[in-house]
Order: C-alpha cells, then sequence, then structure tokens
C-alpha cells in the first residue's frame, strides 16, 4: 500500500516562498515585479479563451495581464482578437503566476 503524503500549509507557504511565488490572491490595480526584473501593473486576472482546449484536468488556466512600465510586451491588451484590459501598445503582457516576484501594492487608479 501507498502512503499518502500531506503537507502542512505552512510547509505549502514555504515551498512557495522558496520558488518566489506569489501565493494567495492576485490583486487588480496592484503593481508586480517580475521575475526578469520588468514591473507592471495587474490588469487582468482570469482564463484567456484561446488556451481552453487540450489542457489536463487539475490544471488552471489562469493568467495575469500585465501593463508593463517600461519594455516591451507583446500587445496593448488585446490577444487574438479579444480585449482583456487596455494598455500602451507593445506594452502588455500575459504571465502565468509563477513568474510574478512579488506584490508591491497598489497603485492610484489615475496613473493606470
Amino acid at each position: 500500500a501507498q502512503s499518502k503524503v500531506v503537507l502542512s500549509q505552512d510547509s505549502l507557504n514555504e515551498y512557495h516562498l522558496k520558488r518566489n511565488l506569489v501565493i494567495g490572491d492576485i490583486n487588480m490595480g496592484h503593481r508586480y515585479q517580475l521575475k526578469d526584473g520588468r514591473y507592471g501593473i495587474c490588469m487582468y486576472c482570469g482564463p484567456l479563451h484561446w488556451i481552453n482546449n487540450g489542457i489536463p484536468d487539475g490544471i488552471i488556466n489562469e493568467f495575469i495581464g500585465i501593463a508593463l512600465e517600461k519594455g516591451t510586451g507583446r500587445h496593448d491588451g488585446e490577444a487574438k482578437g479579444k480585449r482583456y484590459f487596455t494598455c500602451k501598445r507593445n506594452r502588455g503582457l500575459f504571465v502565468k503566476r509563477n513568474l510574478l516576484w512579488k506584490d508591491l501594492g497598489p497603485v492610484d487608479r489615475n496613473v493606470i
């Protein structure tokens, strides 16, 4: 018989912290630092319409839409014919939560 390993919440938190993952809620309107050193504001958190097919059970189709402060993204918040958020041209980016380094807190809505 196989033994089942159960991790406590403290163990899971330690696991995530060691890998520099943002755990818990992703907050719209918060500034995040990405692992590659770029900074941006969370403008969207949820599924992407073209990624539904082929995802195995148990895998969450969750992406974070980031409006980069500087640098080059891939779009302006519209991807594959659907608008998820609005930002400057080539400043939008979708990432998985494991690419977020840390939540730097809310920003003034007038800045967005």
